[in-house]
């Protein structure tokens, strides 16, 4: 089953909104954030008035979209989300081995496994499963980060050219830093992509995250484009040079068998070594 969470669905730009809507979710997207919440603490979070929560609340409750628990009253996601996200899963090829995928690399390894997807210039993180270790890594599910600060991003932007690249990028005078590690120019990150292409793996050495190691491969489908991304994080004290080499061999492997199932040809689906 994926967990695909609603916050990794694209964003799209819309001309003419429908305010109501906006804010039914808005509401279905902080209980996917936080859990459990009350009509007053959501009026407060989203600038929403209680009366208007309370409304959209009780409309969303009677399509199957939240459950109220009648001990707190406080609101959860309901069962229709789950059967919305079972319904992308069996309807996408990429979720549904994706997701298999993902569970199987983090037995192998015991480390934290990710799926992501470009939209735009961020990587939205749509599968992914934890590792057992006490301390571990890794964004939670539907989150969103800028693709230039994580190696699953790095990955699908290496498969653009760097016209296309810069096209993508453009009016950025700086890209966001999130740690002192983080590439803060559009200069910086095509250097940094050329490396990826060459060795068919891209790094995220602490640069959206400080103590965290992360290293990912492509997923390509039958033209050999990238569709998604495929990685591993850990707690950089983990990740010395050994390891590194290791996890790498077995995130390559899965990677390719992944594109396989997906329509990669065998020379497509392998990176270079």
């Amino acid at each position: 089953m994926s967990e695909l969470m609603l916050k990794s669905l694209p964003k799209v730009k819309i001309k003419y909104p429908v305010k109501s809507l906006i804010k039914a979710l808005r509401i279905l997207e902080e209980l996917g954030e936080d859990g459990t919440l009350g009509v007053t603490e959501l009026g407060h979070r989203l600038g929403i008035r209680l009366s208007t929560v309370h409304r959209l609340l009780g409309t969303l409750k009677g399509r199957g979209y939240v459950l109220c628990d009648p001990a707190t009253s406080k609101y959860m996601l309901g069962g229709m989300i789950a059967r919305l996200g079972d319904e992308i899963s069996r309807q996408s090829p990429l979720l549904k081995h994706g997701t298999d995928a993902v569970e199987e690399l983090s037995r192998e390894c015991n480390e934290t496994v990710n799926l992501g997807i470009l939209d735009g210039t961020d990587v939205v993180y749509s599968a992914r499963h934890e590792s057992r270790h006490t301390l571990r890594a890794g964004a939670r599910l539907g989150a969103r980060w800028p693709a230039h600060v994580t190696a699953l991003g790095k990955v699908c932007l290496a498969d653009f050219t760097d016209d296309e690249v810069l096209r993508l990028y453009r009016g950025a005078k700086k890209l966001r830093k999130l740690t002192p590690n983080s590439i803060t120019s559009v200069r910086s990150l095509l250097a940094e992509l050329a490396v990826v292409r060459r060795e068919g793996i891209a790094r995220d050495n602490e640069e959206n995250s400080l103590s965290v190691y992360c290293i990912a491969v492509p997923v390509r489908g039958p033209s050999g484009r990238v569709l998604a991304a495929l990685s591993i994080s850990a707690p950089k004290a983990r990740m010395g040079p050994e390891r590194v080499n290791a996890l790498k061999s077995i995130l390559i492997k899965a990677g390719a068998n992944l594109s396989a199932k997906l329509g990669a040809s065998a020379v497509m689906a392998t990176p270079p070594s």
